[in-house]
């Protein structure tokens, strides 16, 4: 069923929150400070306990606790994951300057759930195989945000540097590297899965779906495979794997836009 007008609400107080955390990275790269700290620590903790509220209500109320049931429902899912991710690195090894890139991108999942749950909602059909499909696509994708979000941190990181100015709060490059290429590792593995099981499904079952996201889909693939699995992947770290990290979250992103608003079932 549809999300109602009080779960708009309490998502929208979900979106405050997770904003107010984003302002607070951003001040914190300018002027580091406990206060600032604390209050964008404690934004975040809020937001994502508004988002986890959400879910479990909408899962009440649609009479299934099955996650990723629609697209309302998996767009949160993604944006919870990337704001626990978040909190967990700031408390056991904090990088700065990564919440300056994932926490505005879970506004932006966040207000998106909000838009096309109250414009263009479509419940999935559920099965385990479908099920399957969609954990490890949008796994998968919350991962390569990470590796995006960390490839862009280094980037200004690394300019920092060359300009003989400290990364200061902004993160150690060989610490953001090797998040990057992890990420990438098992984003990879996850995405493989999700692709494997879509064109099963596509090709067995004569699922329709667009062209568009089989060919970004399998482009955003074969680029992290490049990444990864040829004789020049040694050398795929510091810039290079920066750059490719945020194009192949570009590449992800348009595949799940091509998705998620057709209500394709993943």
């Amino acid at each position: 069923m549809p999300p109602t007008t009080a779960q708009f609400v309490l998502l929208g107080c979900s979106v405050a929150f997770f904003a107010v955390a984003s302002v607070c990275s951003l001040v914190r790269l300018q002027r580091p400070g406990r206060t600032v700290r604390v209050v964008g620590r404690l934004s975040a903790a809020l937001g994502a306990g508004a988002a986890a509220f959400v879910l479990a209500w909408h899962s009440a109320a649609r009479q299934n606790w099955l996650p990723l049931g629609d697209n309302f429902d998996s767009l949160i899912w993604l944006a919870l994951l990337l704001g626990l991710f978040a909190l967990y690195v700031q408390r056991t090894a904090p990088l700065a300057g990564l919440d300056c890139f994932v926490l505005p991108t879970i506004v932006v999942l966040l207000t998106s759930a909000g838009l096309l749950g109250r414009l263009e909602f479509h419940a999935y059909v559920d099965s385990a195989w479908v099920w399957a499909h969609r954990a490890s696509s949008y796994a998968g994708a919350a991962l390569f945000v990470v590796a995006a979000a960390a490839g862009s941190t280094w980037l200004v990181a690394d300019r920092r540097l060359r300009r003989k100015r400290p990364a200061g709060p902004v993160g150690n490059l060989e610490r953001l590297d090797a998040l990057t290429r992890r990420a990438v590792v098992v984003g990879f593995a996850l995405l493989s899965v999700g692709l494997a099981t879509g064109l099963v499904r596509w090709l067995g079952e004569g699922r329709q779906t667009s062209t568009g996201k089989i060919v970004m889909a399998s482009a955003a693939w074969a680029l992290y495979a490049a990444m990864l699995h040829t004789p020049w992947s040694p050398g795929v770290r510091g810039r290079r794997a920066a750059v490719l990290s945020i194009v192949g979250l570009a590449m992800m992103a348009l595949t799940l836009a091509a998705a998620v608003p057709l209500g394709g079932g993943g």
